[in-house]
Order: structure tokens, then sequence, then C-alpha cells
């Protein structure tokens, strides 16, 4: 028997729930927009701008989720409720689109030549070379 509309229905709005989770347990981590995400995850920057007014298939689906798997961070928990798929191998291009990205986010930084001795360097931030302490 086949399933029924209000069951399809359902389905897909379970499939939004899980990327949409998963989507902001990505950003926590990683930091990048919906379109960053977009790009890395679904190839298309505009993919979770339109998730709520577009159907999600379960190919789609199974292919966003196992590039998720295959990029998630390992310091964050992939979330109970969601079936882990195997990770999707990821192509050289979303490399270097990540590897871009992380090469911006380190523009933006402020260089650093000199730390205050009473100031402690922050835990989630790797120490830069050439960092001089100096008591003040």
């Amino acid at each position: 028997m086949f399933p029924t509309i209000l069951q399809l229905m359902r389905y897909e709005n379970l499939l939004k729930s899980n990327l949409k989770t998963l989507l902001t347990l990505f950003q926590g981590a990683t930091g990048y927009r919906d379109t960053t995400c977009g790009k890395i995850v679904a190839r298309d920057q505009r993919f979770f701008a339109k998730l709520d007014k577009s159907a999600v298939r379960a190919r789609t689906y199974d292919t966003v989720a196992a590039r998720f798997s295959a990029l998630w961070p390992s310091e964050v928990e992939w979330p109970e409720d969601i079936p882990r798929p195997e990770p999707e191998e990821i192509d050289a291009e979303t490399r270097a689109l990540i590897e871009a990205q992380v090469a911006k986010k380190h523009e933006k930084s402020v260089p650093v030549e000199r730390w205050r001795a009473d100031e402690p360097w922050p835990a989630d931030v790797p120490k830069p070379a050439g960092v001089r302490i100096v008591h003040v």
C-alpha cells in the first residue's frame, strides 16, 4: 500500500527539521553563514533559504546529510535523534571553498605582535607564531 499524502508531508517535514538542526549545530561550531553552509553541503548557496518553501526529496536529504556527516566538527556531538549517514567523499572544489573560508576568518582577525603578560591567552584561539608576552 502506498503512503498517504499526509504521511509523505510528515516525512518531508521531518527531513527538513533534521536539516535545520544539523545546520544550526554546524553553524554554531564553524561560524559559517547559511549561504556558506549551503555552498558546502548542498552545492547551492540558497539551499537553506529555500528549504521552507520547496520540497525536499529523500535523495537530496541523503546527499546533504552525508556531506554534513563528512564535514562534521569532531568537537560537536552528532544529534542522537538523527541517524548519521556514512560520510560522503568531499570533492576538491568544496575543500578549496572551506580553505578559503578559513583564510577569510584569519584575514579579519587583528594581528597580534604583543600580548600583555597579565592577560591569559584565550583557550579556543591558537596562539600565532611570533607573539611576544610583554610586561606592562
